[in-house]
């Protein structure tokens, strides 16, 4: 069985935990925890550097006092232009137009709060086949 490489980045230590308890439970996925953009662009950056990267980032929209979701993700694509990308937000005021054209490439968006299930059937399909499949109804493709 393979072992995908999944980066999470949100500024909120509860959300990390319950990330860690969703996909800990599994072998397939290697989780890596960020709670800061700039942290998880170093971490994307590094692992390009060494002919590596991560199969998917799930980025939250919102995480004071550093970069936003949109600028990581930006940020990461510039060394990692293949790598999934899904933000996870409770937010909506991101309109879907402007992250899309922002990213040039195709994204998820999961809506907080959502079932931990879902979530990780998603990122699995997606480490999996490499692309997004058939999104739930539940989630937003963009």
């Amino acid at each position: 069985m393979s072992t995908y490489r999944v980066m999470v980045t949100d500024d909120d230590n509860f959300t990390l935990v319950m990330y860690k308890n969703i996909f800990n439970k599994s072998d397939a996925i290697q989780l890596d925890c960020y709670s800061q953009g700039e942290e998880a662009v170093a971490a994307a950056d590094k692992m390009s550097s060494n002919g590596e990267s991560y199969n998917l980032a799930l980025i939250d929209m919102r995480m004071p006092p550093g970069i936003d979701g949109l600028e990581t993700a930006i940020r990461i694509r510039k060394t990692n232009p293949n790598m999934q990308l899904a933000f996870v937000s409770g937010y909506s005021d991101n309109i879907a137009d402007k992250i899309s054209a922002s990213l040039d490439g195709k994204i998820l968006w999961f809506a907080k709060p959502f079932k931990s299930s879902e979530l990780y059937q998603a990122v699995y399909e997606c480490c999996l086949t490499g692309e997004w499949g058939e999104e739930p109804s539940r989630l937003y493709a963009i």
